[in-house]
């Protein structure tokens, strides 16, 4: 992660959006995009630009090996032109 993406979220608890839009010029094939929360530190979350379930947009939650929250978008096939990404708020 760059150094401040994440200050509003976690100092401020400001919810933040993690997003991608994709445009003729960059295109893509899919993209993985995984927020790693502190340790005892969870959040909400929620989709940004589609509504779940979609076969080729998803988030997920789970734990890494140190117990942490891991919030993973994954998506493929995106129209031209369209925001896609999640949106934490620190519970």
């Amino acid at each position: 992660m760059w150094p401040g993406k994440c200050i509003p979220l976690m100092r401020d608890r400001i919810a933040d959006d993690f997003t991608f839009r994709f445009s003729n010029l960059m295109p893509v094939q899919a993209v993985e995009y995984s927020v790693v929360l502190p340790a005892k530190v969870d959040a909400y979350h929620a989709a940004i630009g589609f509504r779940e379930p979609v076969e080729n947009l998803s988030i997920t939650v789970g734990e890494d090996p140190e117990e942490r929250k891991v919030f993973t978008f994954r998506g493929c096939g995106f129209p031209s032109k369209t925001t896609v990404g999640m949106r934490l708020e620190i519970k």
